[in-house]
This record gives structure tokens, sequence and C-alpha cells, in this order.
């Protein structure tokens, strides 16, 4: 999963590159490329171009493009040709595209780098500029939300907030889920920010680096720590990694170090329970020493439970599945015992839901039971880098790219989403480079 966000992470600066040499791509026709099944791999696509996006209330849109672009009809005002045939058949042929669909419930929030999913929508960003859009979470109903680039994203209390950068000010601005009634929150250099139990935490180099904690209507602003974290939230407790695992409750108090112990950066810290799960990295000299283990979430304990690195790993009940450094697929008792290989798949990336184990490879996405039975292919997109980006309501959102060499350099990124068995997918975005 690290892997795979330093790539995408890579993309975006590619990006910007093309960006800057004028040779941007429209995002309408990054989005219909995905149309050409042949473009998409063997994945139908639902959301196939971009709809007019107007800038949403509040917000500085660019006077050229504003000006070249015509203004939406009502949507309840009929076209002259609405009942032609060919538009009868359009709407048959949507009707029985939409009874195929998932229909999700209303869900809270859950965050992530650059996309979340909120009351039945799905937010990201994507096209060339990382713009935020949002959409239905079967892909249908895109639309833009806003015209500048977006670096952070989160939903907390029923408002989005995200920050954008211009002239190297960064601001934060607060609007509602449909990208309406924006305005400026603060202006501040946020380099990450996170949301738990109704407040906003971030990270800051401005000024210097901090961590702070403010509500979403600007009160309670305190400054929780000196330095920058990122920060795992279990119930009323904040973990970290700072040369050593510490905690402290929500409001920067009751600090206690647990362990001397450093976590590996490419590897999560994973909070079960009464304990604390993660990848040890010794850094003997120029040669890196990457043990597991977990420590006690009192600090009271901790114990080596395998003996090498974890590169993606995942807890399910009394087990741990994991990859190991030869990316192949294992499962394990928690306190280490009961090593077992499952398969020898080359595993990117692990997830767990609904009583099933799902997991990415280069060429595909897999689920099976906890046993390691009932293995079955869901979707094959093969020659990719794939990461878990979601998991909603019967929907799983992946990120995916491709790099290749020969006969030239080019990058494709991809969004996914597919059916938790595997009934239904489709590619909502798709930009090659």
């Amino acid at each position: 999963m690290k892997r795979c966000f330093a790539l995408l992470l890579a993309v975006t600066l590619l990006d910007a590159a093309c960006t800057a040499c004028g040779g941007r791509t429209d995002p309408v026709s990054s989005a219909a490329g995905v149309s050409s099944p042949a473009a998409a791999g063997s994945i139908p696509s639902a959301a196939v171009s971009e709809p007019t996006a107007t800038a949403p209330s509040g917000s500085v849109s660019n006077a050229s493009s504003a000006a070249s672009s015509p203004a939406q009809a009502p949507e309840n005002k009929k076209s002259p040709n609405s009942n032609s045939p060919a538009a009868t058949s359009s709407r048959a042929a949507a009707k029985a595209q939409e009874t195929a669909k998932p229909t999700p419930a209303a869900k809270p929030a859950y965050n992530f780098i650059t996309s979340a999913v909120y009351d039945d929508y799905y937010y990201c960003t994507m096209d060339n500029m990382n713009r935020l859009y949002r959409m239905k979470a079967d892909g249908t109903k895109s639309k833009r939300l806003t015209d500048e680039t977006v670096f952070t994203l989160a939903i907390v209390d029923d408002a989005l907030f995200y920050t954008t950068v211009a002239r190297n000010i960064y601001t934060l601005y607060r609007a509602k889920p449909d990208g309406s009634n924006r305005s400026k929150f603060f202006d501040i250099h946020a380099t990450s920010f996170f949301t738990h139990d109704g407040w906003i935490y971030y990270n800051t180099t401005q000024g210097g680096n901090a961590f702070y904690r403010i509500r979403p209507d600007g009160s309670g602003h305190k400054k929780l720590l000196d330095y920058n974290i990122e920060p795992t939230f279990s119930g009323n407790t904040i973990y970290y990694d700072r040369v050593g695992i510490y905690r402290m409750n929500p409001d920067g108090t009751g600090h206690k170090k647990l362990t001397d112990r450093e976590v590996y950066f490419a590897e999560p810290m994973v909070v079960n329970g009464d304990w604390i799960y993660f990848v040890c990295d010794a850094n003997t000299g120029f040669q890196r020493d990457l043990t597991t283990w977990r420590v006690r979430t009192d600090g009271s304990k901790e114990e080596k439970i395998y003996d090498a690195q974890m590169t993606s790993f995942a807890i399910n009940g009394s087990y741990l599945y994991f990859a190991d450094t030869d990316n192949k697929f294992y499962r394990m008792k928690l306190d280490g015992s009961g090593r077992k290989r499952i398969n020898d798949d080359f595993v990117q990336d692990i997830s767990i839901a609904d009583g099933w184990v799902y997991y990415v490879t280069h060429e595909a996405l897999y689920r099976m039971k906890p046993d390691g039975t009932g293995r079955k292919q869901l979707y094959d997109v093969p020659e990719q880098d794939h990461s878990f980006g979601a998991n909603y309501n019967g929907m799983l959102y992946l990120s995916c790219s491709t790099f290749r060499t020969t006969p030239k350099y080019s990058v494709t990124s991809q969004r996914l989403a597919v059916r938790t068995d595997g009934s239904y997918q489709f590619c909502f975005y798709k930009s090659p480079f």
C-alpha cells in the first residue's frame, strides 16, 4: 500500500510537470477515454464524462473558463428532441443500467489522504490538476467541486473541509457536502489533517512544525505538540511514533512512552484491542534490521512476533494476514504462532470486510475465506500497482497505476470500484500521461 501511494505521488508530480509545460489534458477528454473497453481493460465504464461544473458558492472562478462554458440548463427543462427515438432509447438504456447498480445507504464518513466516503457519495481528487470531485458510490452523478488543486480532504459534522494553495499560501476551506456555500476557514500550511470524534487534527510547518486540533466551528483551537506526527486514533487515545511509540489523550494531555522501538515508516501501526502491531526498524548503520512486534497499549509488555518485515498486513479476529518480504501470502495467530503460507500470489495490499479477506496483486483483485479456501478472482487488470482506497457498503474502491518504459515511457492512473462479490465493476476515472 505504501509503495502504491509513493507511485501515486510520483504521478501527481508528473502531472504538475505536464501542467507547467502546457501539456495538461482536458479532464473531460480524460474521463471520456474511460468509455473505451480497450482503454479500461474488461471493466465496463459507468462514469464516462464530466458534467459541466460551476464553481462552488464563494469560490473564485477562472474568468475565461466561465465565459467559454455554456450555462447549465435546468434539470426539469426538456430538450426539443427529448421524444426522439434516440432519446427514448437512451433513457431506456440508462434505466436498465440503473437497476443493475448497488444502492448504498448513508453511512458516516471515513477519510483518506485525498478521498472520503460520505452519505452515499464518494469524494476524490482526479484529473491532471488534482481537483476535487464527488459522485454517487456507484460512479454516477459525477460533479467537479473545485477549480483549484486540492491537497487534503476530510468530512466532519456534515461539512466538507479541504486545502488548496495559491502563491505559496495554503488555505483551508469549509463547504457543504455538495460543494456549495464555500467559505475560508483560515490560512494555514496544513500539510495533512485528520478527523476524529468531531474534531479536526492537522500538521503544519508554518512557524515551525506543530500538531493542532480545532472544532469544525472554529472553536477550541489548540496546539497539542511541537512537532508533526502521523496519528493513529483508537477510542479516546492517540498513538504516534517519534523514535518510539507514544500515547496521549485527544486534548494533548497524558503523554506516555510505550516502547523505545521505532516504527518503520513504510508500514502502518495497527491498534487491535489491547495491543499495537508494528514493523520495527532497528536501523543499525547502513543495514536495516526489520522485524515485526507488538506492544500493549499501556506499555506493560512487548514481544517480537515475526523475525522479518511484513510488507502489508491486516487483522481479522484472532489471525493476522500478511505479505512477507517475498510478497507471498501468509496468516498466523496474533501472538506469532501457527504461521502458514496461504498461497504464492504476489500480494500488494490486504483488506478485511464482511467476513472475507480481499487482496490485490499486480494483476487482479481476489477474495477468499479467512481459512484461505474459496479463493475467487473478482477482476483482472494486468500490469497494475494497486492499493485499497475504501470499503463502503458492498463496494471496494481501488487506486491503480501502470508504469511502462517501452516502447516509450508512460504512466496510466485509474480509480476502480468493484462490488465485493465481483458481480459489478466499473472504472470511473482513467488518466494517461
